[in-house]
């Protein structure tokens, strides 16, 4: 029983970040603002700035997605120092063979 409860407290946490994370997108910040409070203190690093990407680019309506991928995008490619190859990988992935959840919640 607590292990059904544990998974419906899990996927509702998910669904509030998801939520969260497309409020911050649909404000009128700076894209370094946005990228910050979508990352939610989580470290700002290569990983982390990727994988909100990836989750922005598969499962965010287009206005949002834009939003979101081109703050990751601006930080991958300065600070982050993403090799080209890397960003061109990221850009054009293989298909998604996960749901958000799944891809959330390695999300670190």
């Amino acid at each position: 029983m607590n292990t059904k409860i544990e998974q419906q407290d899990s996927k509702r946490l998910l669904w509030l970040e998801v939520f969260r994370i497309l409020e911050v997108a649909r404000s009128k910040a700076s894209s370094e603002d946005v990228l910050d409070r979508c990352l939610n203190a989580r470290t700002k690093d290569l990983k982390s700035v990727s994988q909100l990407y990836k989750l922005a680019r598969l499962y965010f309506e287009l206005q949002v997605r834009e939003t979101i991928c081109s703050a990751c995008l601006e930080f991958l490619e300065g600070e982050g120092n993403m090799s080209p190859e890397d960003l061109e990988k990221l850009q054009h992935p293989d298909p998604p063979t996960k749901g958000i959840f799944d891809d959330m919640e390695n999300w670190q």
